[in-house]
């Protein structure tokens, strides 16, 4: 099983992109080995629905805007290298975690921590053109997440027809 998983707050301009996203995927048909979810929550709460689960999925793709410099509008695509962190980051990513706070970093630290990621994780991230309260998605995000559409599409094969794909309840 392949999760493809976005990451982002709604109504808050391009930081939405990974949300958004799943949304728009879950438009289509997917073949059933591939499980788009939308993990803008708690990420001690997706911990607990991986837990569920541990050997659910072999591969994840995880889907944000992160603000990293870069030129607004870049799409990054890198393998998760799972590294260790300290005692004292992750404590401070789950405290964040806690209060609400929804993001890529922490759900990457917190579930290399307890090893619930899949080995094969691949990040995606757009640097972010607005990230200003309102709703959609900039043209040039709009543009990125497009080709991200398309790139996934072929990645995990033609779709029957496009139709509300299934979800898989993170509890």
């Amino acid at each position: 099983m392949i999760l493809v998983g976005g990451v982002g707050y709604t109504f808050l301009g391009d930081l939405s992109f990974g949300a958004i996203l799943v949304e728009r995927l879950r438009r289509r048909s997917w073949p059933s080995s591939v499980a788009i979810e939308d993990v803008s929550y708690n990420p001690i709460t997706v911990m607990d629905w991986l837990r569920d689960a541990p050997d659910r999925f072999d591969r994840a793709v995880l889907i944000s805007a992160v603000e990293r410099g870069d030129e607004p509008g870049h799409l990054r695509r890198s393998r998760w290298t799972a590294t260790a962190h300290s005692t004292a980051e992750v404590q401070a990513c789950v405290a964040e975690a806690v209060t609400g706070s929804i993001g890529l970093d922490n759900l990457l630290v917190i579930g290399t921590h307890f090893g619930l990621l899949p080995k094969d994780t691949t990040v995606i991230e757009l640097e972010p053109v607005d990230s200003g309260w309102g709703e959609g998605l900039s043209p040039v995000a709009e543009q990125r997440a497009a080709e991200l559409e398309s790139w996934l599409v072929a990645e995990f094969g033609e779709l029957a027809s496009v139709a509300p794909a299934s979800a898989v309840e993170i509890g």
